[in-house]
């Protein structure tokens, strides 16, 4: 595999390892001598891999879903006011989106490759604006992340975006990593912290790690709060806990479902 230019930062890459994917291609992989943003060879195998848009060995879909939403709500209750609205982005099968609603926030979604099951009605039209987009699991499908990320800010004209990925630590990732997960050949980009700082830095927006999985991007400086919530404290408990409180009764599941009564 001849060396390439990174996507992220315009560094050179160099060789890591080879990777049997789809249990008979055998592929390269490259890792960015800068922001450490590892990468697959051109993936001419994609097609074959979609296949089906979500891969059987997704079995943690639902776990996710359930703790990004968890996680998140102290966060969007903060930034999003009664009229701002939210999209998840390469949504799947709408299980955020609807996880959202049912709290009270207005979320839509959207994946051209994927059915939206759980949040039909709830997709976003021509004009549509979001104040904040959410990218969970996604980048790692994307040849050039930086590129899709600054699209879907122009488009949806947003003023923050949160991405999940599984990190990797140490210098390198481990051939052997899980999250390669080769066997699906789906996942084709993979991320160091110095990635997401690069990111941020490439677009002008500051950048605040939530947890191990999730990036906070922002247009503007973050309110004193946000950074709070991100501490385990006691502090940082106390209103995680007033801001759920906040949030009890606030629930569009009764009139999403009347409206969609409706509109039948």
């Amino acid at each position: 595999m001849a060396e390439a230019i990174c996507p992220v930062c315009s560094s050179e890459m160099k060789p890591l390892f080879s990777k049997l994917l789809l249990k008979k291609y055998k592929v390269p992989y490259q890792q960015c001598s800068h922001c450490r943003f590892v990468q697959t060879a051109s993936p001419y195998w994609l097609e074959e891999a979609y296949e089906e848009a979500i891969s059987e060995y997704d079995v943690g879909l639902l776990r996710r879903n359930l703790r990004f939403s968890g996680t998140l709500i102290p966060y969007f209750n903060l930034l999003m006011g009664p009229e701002d609205r939210g999209l998840d982005v390469s949504g799947g099968y709408g299980i955020f989106t609807r996880l959202m609603r049912d709290k009270g926030f207005d979320f839509y979604t959207t994946d051209p490759y994927c059915k939206n099951i759980f949040a039909k009605g709830f997709e976003p039209g021509l004009e549509f604006k979001a104040l904040v987009f959410t990218l969970f699991e996604a980048l790692e499908h994307v040849e050039n992340p930086l590129a899709f990320l600054q699209a879907q800010i122009e488009k949806w004209q947003a003023e923050y975006f949160v991405i999940s990925a599984e990190p990797y630590l140490d210098e390198a990732p481990d051939s052997e990593w899980w999250y390669l997960m080769p066997e699906s050949g789906q996942h084709i980009s993979f991320f160091h912290p110095d990635t997401f700082k690069e990111i941020a830095k490439h677009i002008g927006w500051h950048h605040l790690a939530l947890d191990g999985k999730l990036q906070l991007f922002s247009k503007n400086r973050l309110p004193r709060k946000i950074k709070q919530l991100c501490r385990n404290d006691a502090k940082s408990r106390k209103l995680r806990s007033e801001i759920l409180m906040e949030r009890k009764g606030l629930s569009f599941t009764q009139r999403d479902h009347d409206m969609l009564k409706q509109s039948s």
